[in-house]
């Protein structure tokens, strides 16, 4: 869903998920990586940009992962 409200977002600016230039991925806990990454890849295609993955993060409402992402339009 984190990746759904992203794309969301890019189509309202003009963007689109093919000109994100950097990611940061938030993940609570680690172990959900491979997870986390085997989603990241098919929603961002064979060339996906740049990523920062940090494990151990303390969200809030009980969020498991925050992205957020830089595009150009």
């Amino acid at each position: 869903r984190t990746i759904d409200n992203i794309e969301e977002s890019l189509k309202a600016a003009g963007s689109s998920m093919q000109k994100v230039l950097k990611v940061n991925v938030y993940l609570v806990d680690i172990r959900h990586f491979d997870a986390m990454n085997a989603v990241y890849r098919a929603r961002f295609g064979p060339e996906f940009p740049t990523r920062t993955t940090i494990g151990g993060a303390i969200l809030p409402d009980g969020g498991l992962v925050e992205i957020d992402c830089v595009a150009y339009i």
